[in-house]
C-alpha cells in the first residue's frame, strides 16, 4: 500500500512527499527484518531506483544508503541480502567496479564470508573481465550451466500455471517469454565467456550447443564464443 501511494504522489508531482515515504518504508524494514527482505522491500527498491533516475534528492539519499550498508559491511556485517542491494544499487548507478572493490576486501578479511557472497558479485566479476576471479568461485561448467536452465525450465511451469489459472493476454505471455529467454540468455554468455577466458573452451561449446538447441539465439551465444 505504501509504495502504491509512493507512486501516485510521484504522479502528482509530490516528490518531497514520495521520497519522505520511501525513506520511513526503508527504515522500518531495515528496523524489523534488515537480513529478510522480502517481496516488498525489492519491490521499493526497484521503485527508488526509478525514482532516483529523475529527481536528484531521491538519488542523492539512495547513495547515502549506499554508503551506510557498505560501511555495515566493511565493519564485518556481511550479509547476503545486504551486499545483493548494494550490487543493485551500484549497477543502477553504473558502478560495477564499486561492487568488485567491496568483494575484494570482503575476501581480504574472510575467505568464509566472500565464499558467501560470491554468487552475487560473478556478473560484476564478468563484466570487469575478470573471469579467473570469477571462475575461482564457480562450480563445474555442466553444474554452473544446469542451475541455469532448472531456472529457465522453473520460469516455463510458472508461465504455465500462470496461463491455466488465469486469462493471460497472448502480449503478456509473449513479454514473459521474452524476459524468461533474455534472463537464461544472459546467464549462458556470462558463463561460456568465462569458459573461454579460462581455457575450457570444450566445455563452452558444448553448453553453447545445448542454449541453441533449447531456445535458438545461436548467433548471440556463438559470437561470446568468438569474443
Amino acid at each position: 500500500m505504501i509504495l502504491l501511494e509512493v507512486r501516485n504522489l510521484r504522479r502528482k508531482g509530490k516528490h518531497k512527499e514520495a521520497l519522505e515515504k520511501l525513506i520511513s518504508l526503508h527504515d522500518d524494514i531495515m528496523k524489523h527484518a534488515p537480513s529478510e527482505p522480502d517481496r516488498d522491500h525489492h519491490s521499493m527498491l526497484s521503485d527508488w531506483i526509478d525514482f532516483a533516475e529523475e529527481n536528484s534528492p531521491a538519488r542523492d539519499k539512495l547513495d547515502e544508503i549506499r554508503a551506510i550498508k557498505t560501511n555495515l559491511i566493511l565493519e564485518g556485517a556481511c550479509d547476503k541480502n545486504i551486499f545483493s542491494e548494494l550490487e543493485t544499487i551500484n549497477r543502477a548507478f553504473k558502478d560495477v567496479r564499486a561492487t568488485v572493490d567491496l568483494f575484494r576486501k570482503i575476501e581480504a578479511m574472510s575467505p568464509e564470508a566472500a565464499g558467501r557472497v560470491a554468487g552475487i558479485v560473478v556478473t560484476s566479476l564478468v563484466d570487469l573481465k575478470e573471469y579467473h576471479w570469477a571462475r575461482k568461485y564457480m562450480l563445474s561448467p555442466e553444474a554452473e550451466y544446469g542451475r541455469l536452465k532448472q531456472k529457465f525450465k522453473e520460469c516455463g511451469v510458472f508461465l504455465e500455471e500462470e496461463k491455466s489459472s488465469s486469462e493471460l493476454p497472448q502480449d503478456v505471455v509473449s513479454d514473459y517469454v521474452e524476459v524468461f529467454e533474455e534472463v537464461f540468455v544472459e546467464g549462458v554468455l556470462r558463463l561460456i565467456a568465462v569458459l573461454k577466458h579460462t581455457n575450457e573452451v570444450d566445455a563452452a561449446l558444448e553448453i553453447e550447443k545445448d542454449a541453441v538447441s533449447l531456445i535458438g539465439h545461436k548467433a548471440l551465444i556463438t559470437d561470446a564464443c568468438r569474443e
